[in-house]
């Protein structure tokens, strides 16, 4: 009976030994693990990016409904749609010694100081634009292109293009560069047809590059086709 017993211990502890000695991954087995990791990843982090990219597209779609929005108030107290001649004009009228930056552009940063910073504070009112779009101190607004007057960015961190109608010709152009692409100057033009007529000819234009962060609006090779992702203010024929 102790032999017998001694003999079954010594079969259990071999047994458990052979299990212990089972329980690691073999090299074969961590190989398809990691490959498996590889193609989830090489799945999943492809469509995390397009989820997060259309998030983005639909974020500048509200954000443009609510700056056509505050164009239009804007025009019923002033007018007229933000643009540089009535910028100055009422600059002039209400305090000529408030300093206009260096440097000002036509677009994007005369938009910002009409809606958002020098009138509403020459007039002492609010801003066209809220908070949740600008930030309660205007700390959303950034100087994409480093020259001192501050911007209004799309979702991507891009500039969005803005054009009054009175500068609608060929001569003049937006910088919509950051400090990222400074080597590489980004510039639009307002949209015309192959006709040369203008969309929106008696407004604005306003839009966001989109996704691929390229200006389509001004290239008749991807406008009107899938390529073509800009987000506008309105819809051309």
């Amino acid at each position: 009976m102790e032999r017998s017993h001694f003999v079954s211990s010594a079969s259990d502890s071999t047994g458990r030994r052979s299990r212990i000695g089972r329980s690691g991954f073999s090299a074969t087995e961590l190989l398809v693990v990691i490959g498996i990791i590889i193609l989830l990843a090489a799945i999943g982090i492809p469509a995390m990016l397009a989820l997060r990219d259309n998030q983005k597209a639909r974020q500048a779609q509200a954000e443009i409904q609510i700056v056509v929005a505050a164009l239009q108030d804007f025009k019923t107290d002033f007018g007229d749609f933000p643009n540089l001649a009535l910028l100055q004009a009422k600059l002039f009228e209400k305090a000529s010694s408030l300093p206009l930056p260096a440097g000002i552009n036509l677009g994007n940063e005369v938009l910002v100081a009409c809606l958002v910073t020098h009138l509403p504070a020459l007039y002492e009112t609010n801003g066209y634009l809220p908070a949740s779009l600008v930030g309660s101190e205007g700390e959303k607004l950034v100087d994409l292109d480093g020259d001192g007057f501050r911007e209004l960015a799309d979702p991507w961190t891009r500039p969005y293009i803005y054009f009054h109608h009175s500068d609608y010709h060929s001569s003049i152009t937006c910088d919509y560069s950051t400090r990222l692409n400074a080597d590489q100057r980004s510039t639009a033009q307002a949209r015309a047809d192959s006709q040369g007529a203008y969309d929106q000819l008696t407004s604005f234009q306003f839009w966001s590059c989109g996704i691929n962060q390229e200006n389509d609006t001004n290239c008749s090779t991807t406008s009107r086709t899938a390529e073509d992702d800009d987000l506008r203010s309105w819809n051309m024929d």
